[in-house]
């Protein structure tokens, strides 16, 4: 009996003894696996990746005894997801081709799992619970019994996850292989990490050469020499071929001074050098470029990029800077016309003065030479105005305050005014008319102070007369008021019939009609006019 209990022990310890050779020899297998794994992901070049999922695939399946080995990464914003790689045991079918454009939210409770716990073992796809009926329903249409899921994983977020199934028999996932797997996630996720941001960076230079060459403005890339005293062409678009009329390949590892010999004298070197030793952006403004090939007005702007290189910004504006000589040439001359226009009428007028004058002296009536004195005045009137805009470097524009207090002066002047019994008042802001809104409201302004003079203070009777004219801020469809007000005897209520008014008051309603403004005539304390005109446009 002795004997035999000795022997069952010694079987029983070369049993122990063969399972934990076997265990070592499975962790020897798989760090071997391991080690493998990662020597070939390490430096691996971004174009051999795909190559290196598919083997690294194939290695594990075999190595785990699985019917099936395959990733799949997710995109649309993680709505969607594609099996991407795909190992399959002889005699299995590959299922790659039909397993695209997945929606995620019908694999949601099995991705969740995968997500918060790294992996998702199923040792029996029977067994799923109520709340994955979905997966379970996949998983039976794919002839799964068992499969492992684990999760790919690239700055905190998950982007995809690795899976092996099992289809010819149920199995289990121990906790080595568990671990391998973990490791292979990694390792996965640094691959395709490096093959997203080569991705990326292959659609960013995509889109900047699209940018480079479709913009209108000529861009030049340089590449310092001896620390910025030359500049070599590294790059050129197509808009600086056209501006320039030279070819990319004409002018690439050519120095910036031979190909354009006139680039100092420009005075764009001298921003080249400053830009590169301070690395801030400099605009050289609109300046003329001239060498013995090439002529043009250019604007450019210049920077340096984080890899010292330096980049150059430029327009032609030849054509706009021809247009605009021409634009200030023809300005020039209607300038000289329009001096020239005005000078003949100013003279034209005089000519008419000096008529007036010379019948004036042959007319004894003292009526009928009060209507000759207010003829002159009117004629004045319009004088000044084109002796203002002659004098005037503005053509177009008068100060109205400067041209009726012109006016106020002549008739102050012209009837003999006794300032220090009638004084004249002005109150106006500096404001600009263009001719045909300072005219009319001049010969009003003229007939209406001109009819205050006369009538208004009858024998030495003092008074006061007020001229103001404003700008009104508020909303009003009538931008401007003028006030001409006097503390006179007033106008006889018979001006309100019409047969009995003179010509001064129908001139007053024509120059107002021609203001398009409206009139107030207000006779309780003098006589006060308040006009409300718009700005009369051309």
């Amino acid at each position: 009996m002795e004997s035999k209990s000795s022997f069952d022990q010694l079987k029983s310890r070369v049993k122990e003894l063969e399972k934990a050779e076997k265990a070592l020899e499975y962790q020897l297998k798989i760090e071997q696996l391991n080690s493998s794994l990662s020597n070939r992901f390490i430096d691996i070049d971004v174009e051999k990746i795909d190559e290196a999922l598919n083997w690294a695939l194939a290695e594990v399946g075999k190595f785990a005894g699985v019917d099936r080995s395959y990733i799949f990464q997710f995109y649309d914003n993680d709505q969607k997801m594609d099996n991407t790689h795909e190992w399959c045991a002889k005699g299995i079918e590959p299922q790659m081709p039909e397993l695209q454009g997945l929606s995620t939210g019908d694999f949601q409770w099995a991705l969740s799992k995968v997500e918060n716990d790294g992996t998702l073992p199923i040792p029996d796809v029977l067994k799923l619970p109520p709340e994955a009926g979905n997966e379970k329903d996949a998983f039976l249409s794919g002839r799964i019994k068992s499969l492992i899921m684990a999760r790919i994983q690239i700055e905190k977020r998950m982007v995809g996850f690795i899976g092996f199934d099992s289809v010819r028999e149920k199995r289990g996932w121990d906790e080595d292989f568990i671990l391998l797997l973990q490791n292979i996630a990694v390792l996965f996720a640094n691959a395709l990490e490096r093959k997203y941001k080569r991705e990326e960076l292959v659609e960013s230079e995509a889109r900047y050469r699209e940018l480079f060459n479709n913009t209108k403005s000529g861009v030049a890339i340089y590449e310092a020499v001896d620390n910025g005293k030359d500049f070599i062409f590294k790059d050129f678009n197509r808009a600086g071929e056209r501006i320039d009329k030279v070819s990319k390949d004409q002018l690439l590892g050519k120095s910036v001074c031979s190909v354009f010999p006139g680039v100092k004298d420009f005075g764009l070197f001298e921003v080249f050098q400053e830009v590169y030793k301070t690395g801030k952006p400099r605009h050289h403004p609109v300046s003329f470029y001239q060498d013995h090939r090439l002529t043009g007005w250019r604007e450019n702007y210049v920077y340096k990029l984080p890899t010292g290189e330096i980049v150059a910004v430029y327009d032609d504006i030849t054509e706009r800077k021809q247009a605009e000589t021409q634009i200030k040439k023809a300005l020039k001359e209607k300038e000289v016309l329009l001096k020239e226009v005005y000078h003949r009428v100013k003279n034209n007028l005089q000519n008419i003065l000096s008529l007036i004058t010379m019948q004036e002296r042959y007319v004894k009536d003292k009526d009928t030479l009060g209507y000759f004195i207010g003829l002159k005045n009117r004629v004045r009137a319009m004088g000044l105005i084109h002796e203002k805009l002659f004098k005037s470097e503005d053509l177009t524009q008068i100060n109205i305050k400067d041209y009726l207090e012109s006016i106020v002066s002549h008739l102050t002047y012209s009837f003999d005014v006794n300032i220090h019994r009638v004084k004249i008042h002005t109150k106006m802001e500096n404001i600009y008319f263009n001719i045909e809104t300072a005219l009319p409201c001049g010969l009003l302004v003229n007939e209406i102070v001109s009819n205050s003079i006369k009538y208004a203070f009858p024998g030495q009777q003092p008074g006061e007369i007020l001229l103001e004219l404003k700008e009104l801020k508020e909303e009003n469809k009538d931008n401007y008021m003028l006030v001409i007000s006097d503390n006179g005897i007033g106008i006889s209520p018979e001006y309100d019939c019409e047969e009995k008014q003179g010509l001064g008051s129908k001139l007053i309603k024509a120059f107002v009609l021609q203001l398009e403004g409206k009139v107030e005539l207000d006779r309780s304390k003098g006589t006060k006019y308040t006009v409300y005109f718009p700005r009369v446009k051309k």
